[in-house]
């Protein structure tokens, strides 16, 4: 968190110059009947620099020098006006629910970083909201949200906006991720939840991925893209949902897991909700155009765009239709009006030579969505979490488990690891995992915990060996105050919550969870395992003698074969992120698996490691087995 009062809005007194920008021939126009007139704000990338942003980071887009914010109006088809006079690069448009003002990103000079400026549409002064918070992307307007308790009558205007203050490296290894944050745009008094008066800026997010394209929906939460976090790497996408002020985090929509990028949601107003299923590699990860119904299960998959060419930017009107950026032929966007009946781009608005028109955003006044309360407090470091019963799941290695058989939820942390730490070496994760502590599961699957709160989080449920039976991979985080419940683990999301009373709850205090930082455990093959394999298990196995199984005295190659296939079980001696399928953690237990009977003689053979050490590469396997 950022605190509230370190970074006060700048004030720009200059002017922007309004120019009409007859030379920005549209190549084909279609004109709208004056009833049905319809103004937009858009952006304008130069053609020759869309053509170098396409190998990069997909969202959002480094659009080059040049880029700028433009008005339309369809009674005037063949014109625009520049709005972003006096900037370098301009981008992301955002127009108020009451269609007077206008947020955006833009840069003052070329080396600037990106910055959020907020503009009246009838003065085009514009005035800078963010500074100091690295690069800021992305900005949407929220509604009127109460802070002020206990008659939460005090209503703030907040925006919503990506930054890359807190420098987290990205697992995609393309820069910073960047988080959600939130922001008010008016002063706010002191009071229960805020203990310094003035402008007052939250982060909203503490996932590890990056996050883009947030949109607001009709019932007041914030939907946005992000990678979702597998192992190390970060290779599937999906929309999940927050509350402006980043509680109650939930999955929305996806993943998807065959390549595919799902980004650049909006909501219509015939409760579906329209996005963009692209690529990577494409420019702006354009692709094609998918709807789904807002109710759940949200099975409803529906492909809108059938024509070839791609398609991003799609943006809802009040009154249903759809404004779509669209391009025959890479990376020449044009802005359309989309044609569902069918699935093509339909009648041409502005579509300019020599540049990408996209972000289409409708100078018109909407419906303002619900406004939230606050439940975080900012002197309660920590949050709640309850789980009904952890064998409520679709995981079939969970829910076939008989009763009793998870003793114990882990906490883990992750921590990014900075930059170039371990030099460019492949075996240094990108995340590091320390262990916050675990509480018990009871008989009837139930746990409550008390969590550190705004810090990211996953689980794994531990059996009476202290072995995982599953583990959370992606991350997620309670607020300060947050008070969360789960039916399950990865349950069915149409459950409905049983009505009892849990053991866990019963109990007269929750297992408190709440190590500082610097006691939160980490382990390392380097640091802790390798000593270990090199005291007990050398003699046996090095050189000549160490058969499928060797190390010797170079740590990163011994740690390379670890990997190695076994061959009487075809199972590998460590597999990541599982001790209960790790040959070598079962050969010190003196065991074959869990699930054979008999005993093979322990290893090391000469005296069995003690208990900690089972227990310390137990651990260390569950968590990744890192470097």
């Amino acid at each position: 968190m950022v605190p509230f009062n370190r970074h006060l809005a700048t004030f720009v007194n200059s002017c922007v110059f309004v120019t009409l920008l007859p030379a920005c021939t549209p190549k084909q126009t279609t004109g709208i009947d004056a009833e049905t007139r319809l103004v937009l704000v858009f952006t304008q990338v130069p053609v020759r620099g869309m053509r170098e942003i396409a190998s990069r980071a997909p969202h959002p887009p480094d659009f080059p020098v040049g880029t700028r914010i433009v008005r339309w109006d369809s009674q005037n088809p063949s014109r625009v006006e520049v709005l972003s006079e006096g900037f370098a690069v301009a981008a992301d448009p955002c127009v108020s629910f009451s269609g007077d003002s206008l947020l955006f990103a833009g840069k003052r000079s070329p080396r600037d970083p990106w910055n959020i400026w907020v503009m009246p549409l009838s003065s085009r002064t514009p005035t800078q909201v963010t500074q100091g918070l690295g690069h800021c992307r992305s900005p949407i307007f929220l509604p009127l949200s109460a802070i002020t308790g206990p008659e939460f009558i005090d209503k703030v205007r907040w925006i919503s906006f990506t930054s890359t203050v807190d420098s987290i490296p990205d697992v995609t290894g393309t820069g910073f991720a960047p988080t959600l944050y939130c922001r008010s745009l008016n002063r706010v008094e002191s009071n229960a939840s805020i203990q310094t008066p003035g402008i007052v800026t939250w982060r909203s997010t503490f996932n590890l991925t990056r996050t883009f394209t947030p949109t607001i929906l009709a019932d007041g939460r914030i939907a946005f893209a992000c990678f979702l976090q597998q192992g190390d790497s970060a290779n599937a996408s999906a929309f999940m949902t927050v509350n402006w002020e980043g509680t109650d985090p939930n999955p929305f929509l996806g993943p998807a897991t065959d390549g595919t990028l799902m980004s650049m949601g909006t909501e219509s107003p015939d409760r579906s909700f329209v996005f963009v299923e692209g690529s990577v590699e494409a420019p702006l990860a354009s692709g094609r155009l998918v709807r789904v119904w807002m109710r759940r299960p949200m099975f409803t998959r529906e492909r809108l765009s059938t024509s070839p060419g791609h398609y991003a930017f799609p943006t809802a009107l009040p009154d249903g239709r759809l404004i779509v950026s669209y391009a025959g032929q890479l990376p020449d966007f044009g802005i359309f009006q989309f044609d569902a009946q069918h699935g093509a781009p339909g009648k041409t608005l502005y579509d300019a030579r020599g540049w990408a028109d996209v972000q289409a955003a409708p100078v018109v006044q909407r419906p303002e969505p619900l406004g939230r309360i606050t439940m975080i407090v900012d002197d309660k470091p920590s949050g709640d979490l309850h789980c009904l019963n952890v064998y409520d799941s679709q995981l079939e290695e969970l829910c076939q488990l008989p009763r009793g058989t998870i003793r114990a939820v882990r906490v883990i942390e992750g921590t990014p690891v900075p930059a170039g730490e371990g030099g460019a070496s492949a075996l240094v994760p990108r995340v590091r995992s320390r262990i916050v502590g675990e509480g018990v599961v009871e008989e009837d699957g139930s746990f409550n915990l008390v969590v550190p709160g705004s810090t990211p989080l996953r689980f794994q449920l531990l059996d009476s060996s202290g072995m995982a039976r599953a583990t959370m991979h992606n991350w997620m985080w309670l607020h300060r105050r947050d008070q969360r419940g789960c039916i399950g683990c990865h349950e069915n999301p149409e459950l409905a919550p049983e009505n009892r009373s849990t053991q866990a709850l019963l109990r007269v205090r929750a297992d408190t969870l709440l190590k500082p930082p610097a006691k939160r455990e980490s382990f390392s093959f380097r640091g802790d395992i390798y000593p270990v394999l090199r005291h007990s298990c050398l003699p046996c196995h090095s050189g000549s003698r160490g058969s499928e199984f060797s190390i010797n005295g170079n740590d990163t190659t011994s740690y390379q074969k670890l990997f190695a296939t076994h061959q009487p079980t075809g199972r590998r001696f460590v597999e990541k992120g599982a001790a209960r399928s790790s040959v070598l953690i079962w050969a010190v237990r003196g065991k074959v698996s869990d699930t054979t009977s008999g005993t093979v003689r322990s290893m090391p053979p000469q005296m069995a490691l003690p208990r900690s050490e089972i227990d310390l590469l137990t651990a260390w396997v569950d968590l990744g087995a890192p470097f």
